[in-house]
């Protein structure tokens, strides 16, 4: 008698706790679910941040922007211009003209020979580069128009013109004609970027500059 009324019982008493084991893990699922999702938004987040990238081998590009497209050496090119025959980029510099120049053709500097550049001629100002589409990344080559060391940046900015990064770099600006010239680019997770700003400063403050072929990650 004894065995046939506990028996039941255990039973019983086993439901109970496995009922109660559910419960109590679906309280624990809830606890956890939104810092679960938090963490994953984070990581999501510090995975976008952009990084820097010094040279065009490691920014591995899949498209250019050819400058020697706005014209021939001495050509100027208005300030903003959106038409100057690369489709989808629009190119400001401080509200100032840019110029058209080549390195050993109106430009002396440490570019590879025949580079095409454009330059923000004698303004102590930035080239700004738009972008129609969101893009990956963006790099190229950097030269003072004042000889001797100067620190250049670079910085990207999404659509809304939130900044996504900003980072500085050393060159040196010489007459070697070596192809010395810094690179400076900025490489993300995500095609984010719609904005690319190229600035330099010396010792002395701002200071005039010219960029080679602009690589694309797009």
């Amino acid at each position: 008698m004894n065995a046939g009324i506990d028996a039941p019982l255990k039973v019983r008493l086993t439901g109970m706790g496995r009922i109660a084991g559910l419960v109590g893990m679906k309280k624990q699922v809830a606890i956890y679910l939104p810092m679960l999702l938090a963490f994953v938004a984070l990581a999501s987040q510090v995975q976008a941040t952009p990084i820097f990238v010094g040279s065009r081998v490691a920014l591995g590009g899949n498209d250019f922007v050819d400058w020697g497209q706005l014209g021939p050496v001495f050509t100027v090119v208005p300030s903003p211009s959106s038409n100057g025959g690369i489709p989808g980029i629009t190119m400001t510099s401080n509200g100032t003209n840019m110029e058209r120049r080549d390195q050993g053709n109106g430009w002396r500097g440490n570019f590879a020979l025949g580079d095409h550049l454009i330059w923000n001629q004698d303004t102590q100002g930035n080239i700004i580069i738009d972008f129609s589409t969101g893009i990956f990344g963006a790099g190229a080559q950097m030269q003072s128009d004042i000889f001797g060391p100067f620190t250049g940046t670079i910085s990207a900015f999404d659509q809304s013109m939130n900044l996504l990064g900003i980072f500085n770099f050393n060159g040196t600006s010489t007459t070697d004609g070596d192809n010395s010239a810094v690179f400076a680019g900025i490489l993300d997770t995500s095609p984010d970027i719609f904005r690319l700003v190229f600035s330099a400063t010396d010792q002395f403050g701002s200071v005039d500059f010219a960029i080679n072929q602009l690589d694309l990650v797009t």
